[in-house]
């Protein structure tokens, strides 16, 4: 999607180093994309995506919270957050939402 819809080629693709990931390697080199994998148990090292997970984990639990509903729905409750935060204006995007960027990349 990033190569064929935003006209971007993908330089690396960086994954924890579970080892899930471990044999993806081979297909990315032969795309020429660099695999960066983190060290086991540094999450540290993966900074932005731990803290964009704990903001989604935190906002679904605290809509769950407001709405007194049951733990039980945890997946509603983060598609809606995951769903509302794409939709809100961000200063990276000059006060614009993700979501508005995609539409207007499509409508040019």
């Amino acid at each position: 999607m990033i190569e064929l819809q935003l006209n971007h080629k993908i330089k690396a693709l960086q994954f924890d180093g579970g080892g899930e990931f471990r044999p993806f390697t081979k297909f990315l080199n032969e795309q020429g994309i660099v695999h960066i994998l983190t060290f086991p148990h540094t999450h540290h090292q993966n900074g932005f995506v731990e803290r964009k997970h704990r903001n989604i984990v935190d906002t679904g639990l605290t809509l769950l919270a407001h709405a007194k509903m049951p733990l039980s729905i945890w997946d509603h409750a983060f598609t809606t957050t995951t769903y509302l935060i794409n939709r809100m204006p961000t200063p990276t995007l000059h006060n614009k939402s993700p979501f508005f960027m995609l539409h207007l990349q499509f409508r040019l």
